[in-house]
Parts: C-alpha cells; structure tokens; sequence
C-alpha cells in the first residue's frame, strides 16, 4: 500500500479535478442557460412587436373606418339640426327683407314683369318696402302664396324662377356636402 502522504495527495487531487470539472461544468451550462434565455427574450421581443404592429394597424383600420362614417353622418345631421331649427322659427321684417333681396339680386336690375312670392305673414311685413324694391324692379309685384313658408321666396320673370325656398337651399347645400 502506498504511504498515507501519497494517498492524500492524489485524493486532493482528484478532489481539485472534480472541483474543476464542476466550476467548468456550471459555467458551460450557464452560458448554455443565457443563450437559451436570450433567444426566448429575443422571440419574445420580436413577437410583441408584432402584436404591436398588428393592433395599431386594427386601430388605424377602426379610426379610418370611423372617420368615413363621422363623414357621411355629420352632414345630414347637420342638415337635419338646421330644418328642425328653422321650422317653425319666426323671422322679423330685416329678415325677411334680406331673404327677398337675395332672391331679386339674382335677376337683373331693371328686369320688368318680376313677380316676388312670399308666405302671407312675410308679405304683410314687408309690404312697406314695395317702393324700395320697385325702385329697381320696375313693376314688380307682390304676391302672398299660402303654399310657402315663413323665409321662403321665389322671385320671377320671364327668364326663369329663382327658388330662395328654406327647403332648396338646404338640399343644395346637402348636395354640395355629401
């Protein structure tokens, strides 16, 4: 049997070898673990930037999709909220006077045989005016159409009619919107 002394040192020995197999064994695998754990960090990145993408695209998809229905929708709302207020709304003589003016400015000045038809009440408010108006339409002539509504107005000659109706200039204004 070999002497004690060398029995030990060859036992330290291979104690150091194991030690050093396990210190390298350990490192191998931790770097072998930080590798692994890396990739999975990096798929992961890589999938929730895609998750990412993918919902802000549905969002730009949504908000688009949104937009064109506020688009459509909001004229016709618009539309509806000026005839519910306009109905029934009550106008002074200025007004009034405006609203037929308009109506005769589209004719020219001088134009004779004009016929300027007003609802029965607007008429009796502007009635006073006839002068005014007859000054620049020669032998125009007023006329109370039950037919119409307070604000309305068509004025005419022998060119044509001018339709100043609340109603038309609404739904030319829903033309020139939607």
């Amino acid at each position: 049997m070999p002497p004690a002394s060398i029995v030990l040192v060859r036992e330290a020995d291979g104690d150091q070898e194991l030690l050093v197999a396990n210190q390298e064994g350990f490192r191998a695998g931790y770097e072998e673990a930080t590798q692994g754990l890396n990739l999975q960090i990096l798929e992961q990145r890589t999938q929730i930037a895609n998750l990412q993408e993918n919902t802000l695209k549905a969002i730009c998809s949504q908000f688009e999709m949104l937009v064109e229905e506020v688009r459509l929708a909001v004229p016709a709302l618009a539309l509806d909220v000026a005839r519910r207020t306009l109905a029934g709304i009550s106008l002074d003589a200025d007004q009034v006077k405006a609203i037929a003016s308009e109506a005769l400015a589209e004719l020219a000045s001088g134009t004779p045989g004009i016929k300027l038809r007003l609802c029965p009440h607007d008429l009796r408010m502007v009635q006073d005016l006839a002068e005014e108006f007859a000054q620049k339409y020669p032998g125009l002539e007023l006329v109370a159409d039950p037919d119409l509504l307070s604000g309305d107005c068509l004025a005419s000659s022998h060119f044509g009619t001018i339709d100043a109706r609340i109603a038309g200039k609404l739904e030319n204004i829903a033309h020139a919107l939607l």
